[in-house]
């Protein structure tokens, strides 16, 4: 499988999200960068890493490494265009 890696603009918070090829939430292809041909997300997510530094699986197509979001309730912001949470009680 071909794997691609969107990064935004390196914040702190969740820089560089890894996609498949096909993915039904693959983002425009001019802000992907092909990663290569991968046996396993896992694989795939390893070489990511070692390239891009920190990085997290989308929760659709590589839900195998994708990474719980923290929220603003937690202590952490989310990343960008993660689901809002309700503070706790």
């Amino acid at each position: 499988m071909r794997y691609f890696v969107q990064c935004w603009s390196f914040n702190e918070v969740s820089p560089c999200l890894m996609h498949q090829n096909g993915c039904v939430l693959f983002p425009d292809p001019d802000t992907v960068e092909l990663l290569g041909d991968f046996d396993c997300a896992h694989e795939a997510l390893r070489a990511a890493r070692e390239r891009f530094g920190m990085l997290h699986g989308c929760h659709f197509c590589c839900p195998e490494c994708a990474t719980p979001v923290r929220t603003v309730a937690e202590g952490r912001p989310a990343p960008p265009g993660a689901p809002k949470a309700d503070p706790p009680p």
